[in-house]
């Protein structure tokens, strides 16, 4: 009997140790766990920091959102050029709005070409050390201009004249041209002779200036009302009453509170900003353009070098008050003709 004591013993004492290795291994394994997840979460935390946030792409240049592009264009690996003749840049060819007349020899870049026109990057003359960009015909490279022959356009179109002779439609306002289009153009009739003849207003393709896409409200997603848990009414314990016997009061089934499903927020569409139409300047827009029935528009002179009407700039005291008076984004105002009259001109030489 004591022999069987005495083993029982010794073996309730052996399963001890053994129970007791065993914690003491599993509580070294979670401390070596939790070393190992210590040391990886720096890791992890700066693999995450160095990936960031996708830089915002940089822009060609300042006045990048007013010039046209094309689904077709071609794009031109950065060609280094030079004007050799000056040239007016557009926001569109061939006869979009000009943005600054560049004299011969300006160094440009040419980033995309379409139609014989290059789409050119240039240093801002009025701001050295940023960058511009715009339309100019091939031309522009050339000294010497081929001639191309008669101008044949397509049925609804005519012979124009804007930096080069060119096919396009006339027009009133915006509902007259093709889709894409604005009426918003300034050119003049292509004669017989191959002489500009009377200005006119012609379709082309129009970038809206800082319309962008249209604003949308972010409505974000549905708020959702939170109902809980549905509400259960603790009856407790019976109240007893004094008078006798205890009266209970018969709870019954403890009523619970139909939260129902939880009522979403319909946001609707998200309402969108109408950028609407870029309203048209009033009078013309260029400091040059043609005579229109040999006459001049309001504030215009006709000058007899270049045949063309030419914004006066006479008015102001000194050089810079005269220059107020021109619109292009590199405005010059110099004199022409015999009685030297002061006008605004699209190169520094139009007039020798």
């Amino acid at each position: 009997m004591k022999t069987l004591v005495r083993g029982s013993a010794a073996l309730a004492l052996m399963m001890s140790v053994v129970s007791c290795t065993g914690l003491l291994k599993k509580l070294k394994g979670t401390e070596e766990d939790a070393g190992l997840e210590a040391s990886v979460a720096p890791e992890i935390e700066s693999e995450l920091a160095d990936a960031g946030t996708a830089p915002a792409p940089v822009a060609l240049a300042t006045n990048e959102g007013d010039v046209a592009r094309f689904p077709d264009e071609t794009k031109v690996a950065d060609v280094s050029a030079t004007l050799l003749r000056a040239y007016n840049v557009r926001e569109a060819p061939p006869a979009g709005a000009v943005i600054v007349g560049l004299p011969k020899g300006t160094p440009v870049t040419q980033i995309a070409e379409r139609g014989g026109s290059f789409l050119i990057t240039f240093e801002d003359p009025k701001t050295p050390g940023t960058k511009m960009m715009g339309w100019v015909h091939r031309d522009a490279f050339s000294a010497v201009i081929q001639d191309a022959g008669p101008l044949v356009c397509p049925k609804g179109e005519i012979a124009l004249f804007g930096d080069t002779p060119f096919c396009g439609k006339l027009c009133s306002e915006d509902k007259n041209c093709p889709s894409g289009q604005a009426c918003k153009g300034q050119a003049s009739k292509l004669l017989p002779s191959g002489k500009a003849g009377d200005g006119v207003t012609v379709c082309s393709v129009f970038h809206p200036h800082d319309a962008g896409a249209p604003a949308v409200v972010d409505a974000g997603k549905a708020p959702v009302v939170d109902a809980g848990a549905p509400a259960v009414v603790d009856a407790g314990k019976a109240p007893v009453v004094d008078a006798g016997a205890p009266a209970v009061v018969d709870a019954g089934k403890a009523p619970i509170v139909d939260a129902g499903k939880a009522p979403v927020v319909d946001a609707g569409k998200a309402p969108v900003v109408d950028a609407g139409t870029t309203p048209a300047p009033t009078g013309p827009a260029a400091d040059v353009v043609a005579p229109t029935g040999g006459k001049c528009p309001a504030n215009f002179v006709l000058v007899t070098k270049t045949n063309k009407c030419h914004r006066s700039c006479a008015v102001g005291a000194t050089q810079p008050d005269r220059l107020k008076n021109c619109r292009n984004k590199n405005p010059l105002c110099i004199k022409c003709d015999k009685d030297e009259k002061k006008v605004c001109a699209e190169a520094q030489d139009q007039c020798r």
